[in-house]
């Protein structure tokens, strides 16, 4: 019983309690996170590819960003198709997007939708989903976010 109750403590230790109301429909969430996001089982739990990753890293950037701050933190899903092409110079397009063919990007992005990762207020229309905010908000945090935005996320996370 000692172990277990030990080995249950240890474990609960790595996780925190993280609360919010989606700004999209007013629903309200609870989660339990991982801190250590380099234990072993999130390094293998993810059936995203390389460039996917890649590619929702990107993604979360510029929505974290307001990379299109006259779309209040959103971007349509034209921009988030040929972000590759219009955030980077034709010398600067990072390897992945090279991999990843149009209609994969699409794939992905459905993917990112049903993961939880993006949410699609409205079509054809991405914004940060509940996953993202409850599981990748310390690598939100340690974006190079302008003022406003990191003020909006303290507040939020």
């Amino acid at each position: 019983m000692r172990a277990f109750v030990r080995s249950l403590t240890s474990f609960l230790l790595c996780l925190f309690y993280v609360s919010f109301i989606s700004q999209v429909d007013g629903s309200f969430f609870v989660g339990l996170v991982n801190k250590d996001g380099e234990d072993a089982a999130s390094k293998v739990g993810t059936t995203y590819s390389h460039p996917e990753r890649e590619f929702l890293k990107d993604l979360i950037k510029t929505l974290a960003t307001g990379t299109h701050p006259e779309r209040g933190g959103s971007m349509t899903s034209s921009d988030a198709l040929n972000m590759g092409l219009m955030d980077f110079g034709n010398d600067e397009v990072p390897a992945y997007w090279k991999k990843l063919s149009k209609k994969e990007r699409e794939m992905a992005l459905r993917k990112f939708i049903e993961d939880g990762y993006l949410e699609c207020p409205q079509q054809g229309v991405f914004s940060l989903g509940v996953r993202t905010l409850l599981e990748l908000n310390n690598f939100i945090m340690q974006m190079d976010l302008p003022p406003d935005n990191r003020e909006a996320f303290e507040k939020f996370l």
